[in-house]
């Protein structure tokens, strides 16, 4: 009867700790009011910047693109162990996706770069928005780019992960 109380009593205090609102990032929070209120787009957004989502697969970063605007997204993520996968979305298939392992040496560049970044937030037209999504200690943390006008650490990310994709090839 006391185990059974004293279960019940974990589970509300870790309850409780779950509706705790979790850090977005160092300054303000992206603001997404002037993108498109689709379901398709809320619900990337939403599962891109719900830190609790991250937690079970041990996530580090996830990047986010619309080349196309509302109705397709390149999205890319990093486990902690190095395991990358990247592939294309849309509102009716999933195109190419696929895995790879990063090397110890460039998860340890990436983790440089993430630390580099700067704690701005671009608002740019859907086409040139890039939302990066990253583990900072215990917080997940999302800040939004323009794919015009990225800065340097961010090209460094692009070429880690070898992303190859259409705004990516304008990163120097």
């Amino acid at each position: 009867m006391l185990a059974s109380f004293a279960m019940r009593l974990i589970l509300s205090i870790l309850f409780a700790a779950s509706l705790v609102p979790v850090k977005a990032s160092d300054g303000a929070a992206p603001d997404f009011s002037n993108y498109p209120h689709t379901q398709w787009f809320t619900s990337h957004v939403y599962w891109q910047t719900n830190a609790l989502a991250h937690l079970p697969e041990k996530r580090l970063l996830w990047l986010t693109e619309f080349p196309c605007g509302d109705g397709s997204a390149f999205q890319s993520y990093v486990a902690e162990s190095g395991r990358e996968y990247m592939g294309l979305y849309t509102e009716l298939a999933t195109y190419g996706g696929h895995y790879r392992e990063l090397s110890t040496n460039q998860l340890q560049a990436l983790r440089s770069a993430l630390r580099e970044l700067p704690s701005t937030n671009a608002s740019p037209p859907i086409e040139s928005l890039v939302v990066l999504s990253f583990r900072e200690g215990t917080n997940w943390i999302t800040r939004t780019y323009d794919t015009d006008a990225l800065p340097k650490p961010m090209g460094q990310i692009y070429r880690i992960m070898e992303i190859k994709w259409q705004r990516a090839f304008r990163v120097k």
